[in-house]
């Protein structure tokens, strides 16, 4: 039987925990490999290249858990452009299209290899793409604007984020929670994307099998949400870590934190090409969840350890679950989750409705004679989860 890397747990580890974290468990994802970039020309420095905005105020974390600082008084445009978000989508026989202009359509599709870009991705910069002399074009103009796009933020997209935060600055945060719920797509290269999806192509366990082919991530999107919408899940996950103490024992994040995959129903397109738009319909459990996020009210089938709320960090897993919309793809949530000491089980335990005294959630752990194939991570309250991403993959 298989089982997850990283949910090595021994019968005696009191957390629930490996010894060991990789960036893959968290939002850290500030150790991806550099790209070659020896031979790119260096460019002209312009007001879209560097990083210049003012930090935000608190540790690393999620931009959301970070806005106590005083915001900027800055309103957000009207029905902003899906890639520079500083103009309003045209509007053609009244409808809006995705982007503002034909410039930021290009840029997108080339930034999401919908078509090879000719301009450097990188909003308001004017120059052509850089063309090594054999092999395919840059999406950029040169090495800055390169190494600019890896960690670019997903609002402005002109400059760097600040460190695992989404957005450079309170005030692109601001700007972009005032829409908030939508999503944002994001592009390969991005450290964000690259992070996502290696954990999502990597923890496809699952041998191919008929109707379950290997999936492979083919869009991403960051769910952006108003800091409300998060607040009672940072009060749980301060209150794990002021009990348990977490951060720092063997690689663990404050409140032992980890991404975990969740499948479930998709009734509309939202994820398709260009369609960001949550859907009003009166049953769409991927729109409901990026809405007002999971909820216990909801249970209704037979669960191996109960009633909870059911993750797992092997995306091909959590595939089973996925039903409704699934062509042209499937879509998935990553979810972020505060396990705290987690109550390590082998067996079903169906009647539990809260993890066993002394814990804060379940992890149904494969092993021979077990119950699993794959493993499962329950948690009993929905102030443990926040879905963080949706991810479209092809299988």
């Amino acid at each position: 039987m298989s089982s997850d890397d990283n949910d090595d747990y021994s019968d005696d580890d009191l957390f629930g925990s490996p010894t060991s974290l990789t960036d893959d468990d968290n939002d850290d994802v500030n150790d991806d490999e550099e790209d070659d970039v020896d031979e790119y020309p260096e460019d002209d420095d312009d007001d879209n290249d560097d990083g210049g905005a003012a930090p935000f105020a608190t540790a690393a974390m999620p931009v959301s858990r970070a806005l106590a600082a005083p915001r900027a008084a800055i309103a957000p445009v009207r029905n902003p452009c899906d890639w520079c978000h500083a103009k309003s989508k045209f509007v053609d026989k009244g409808s809006s299209l995705p982007y503002c202009g034909k410039t930021c359509a290009h840029k997108a599709r080339g930034a999401t290899d919908l078509e090879t870009p000719t301009l450097c991705i990188i909003p308001g910069c004017p120059k052509k793409v850089w063309s090594p002399p054999s092999g395919p074009k840059s999406k950029y103009c040169g090495k800055t604007h390169l190494q600019l796009g890896k960690v670019a933020c997903l609002w402005c997209r002109k400059r760097k984020k600040a460190g695992q935060h989404n957005f450079c600055s309170v005030s692109c945060a601001s700007m972009a929670e005032a829409l908030a719920p939508f999503l944002i797509e994001m592009y390969k290269g991005h450290v964000t994307y690259d992070s996502v999806a290696r954990q999502f192509n990597s923890k496809w366990l699952h041998p191919p099998a008929p109707g379950k082919q290997k999936g492979t991530a083919k869009k991403i999107y960051k769910i952006v949400e108003k800091p409300a919408f998060r607040a009672s899940y940072d009060k749980y996950r301060a209150a794990l870590e002021a009990k348990g103490h977490f951060k720092g024992k063997n690689g663990m994040s404050a409140g032992n934190e980890r991404r975990r995959w969740h499948g479930t129903a998709r009734n509309c397109h939202l994820g398709d090409q260009n369609q960001l738009q949550l859907c009003n319909l009166p049953v769409c459990p991927i729109c409901s969840i990026t809405r007002t996020s999971f909820d216990l009210k909801y249970f209704t089938k037979w669960g191996r350890f109960g009633k909870g709320i059911y993750t797992s960090a092997t995306s091909s897993k959590s595939n089973d679950y996925i039903t409704g919309t699934t062509v042209p793809y499937k879509a998935i949530f990553l979810a972020s989750v505060a396990v705290g000491r987690a109550s390590i089980q082998y067996t079903d335990n169906p009647n539990l409705t809260q993890p066993p005294p002394g814990y804060d959630s379940v992890i149904g752990q494969p092993k021979q004679g077990g119950s699993l194939n794959y493993d499962e991570l329950i948690v009993y309250t929905n102030d443990a989860i926040r879905p963080s991403y949706v991810v479209m993959y092809a299988q």
